[in-house]
């Protein structure tokens, strides 16, 4: 019960961004009035998005694990390897795979939302905080269950961050103040978080044993 809680609760950060996804795209230019604001509005929105999801996760967190559907699948356990492998692989690539040419060359910020699994159904990473609370039960009984918590609480903090990063550089360029080395600054620090979710994701991985 107490593992399924706390890992309950470091769910809302990457929930609140799924259902982001759902909200239209604010373009009024007094909400892009700044990369600065636009970034604030973001987290004001995700943190209002979060109060709903709270209650909902919670209430579910007594469920026993039939409830819940664990343990997580052998094909679940692969899929969270493998959307490693593809952030080990994004991270040495990073340049190339955030950069478009046609034939003009400019930087993608959206490629970091689609190696973290936020963009296709199809992703291995897709709904990955799922497998992670079917995982729960997975764990061998003599396996310290605080370290799967942290790690899975250190990729939910990083994929939410990451991604609100990489939204906020998608709107560097066209923002009054904003350009090109705007649209670069919130690309860098949103590669900084990607790094933490992998490496997160790998600890994960690694007390799976996947």
């Amino acid at each position: 019960m107490k593992v399924l809680l706390l890992l309950s609760c470091s769910l809302l950060h990457i929930n609140a961004f799924h259902l982001m996804k759902s909200l239209p795209r604010y373009t009024d230019s007094r909400l892009l009035a700044s990369l600065d604001d636009q970034n604030s509005v973001n987290r004001r929105v995700f943190a209002g998005a979060t109060l709903p999801l709270s209650l909902a996760i919670l209430s579910f967190g007594g469920q026993p694990a039939h409830a819940r559907g664990g343990p997580a699948s052998p094909a679940e356990l692969a899929r969270l390897r493998k959307g490693l492998d593809g952030l080990d692989y994004f991270l040495e690539n990073f340049d190339k795979e955030t950069t478009v040419c046609k034939p003009e060359c400019a930087r993608n910020p959206d490629a970091i939302r689609v190696y973290l699994g936020l963009r296709s159904t199809t992703h291995p990473l897709y709904q990955a905080e799922k497998i992670l609370v079917k995982a729960q039960d997975n764990l061998d009984d003599d396996e310290d269950p605080e370290a799967f918590i942290s790690a899975t609480e250190a990729w939910n903090g990083a994929v939410a961050e990451s991604n609100s990063l990489a939204y906020t550089s998608s709107f560097g360029e066209y923002n009054p103040g904003g350009g090109k080395d705007a649209v670069e600054k919130y690309l860098q620090s949103s590669r900084l978080e990607v790094v933490k979710a992998r490496d997160a994701l790998r600890g994960i991985c690694k007390v799976l044993k996947v």
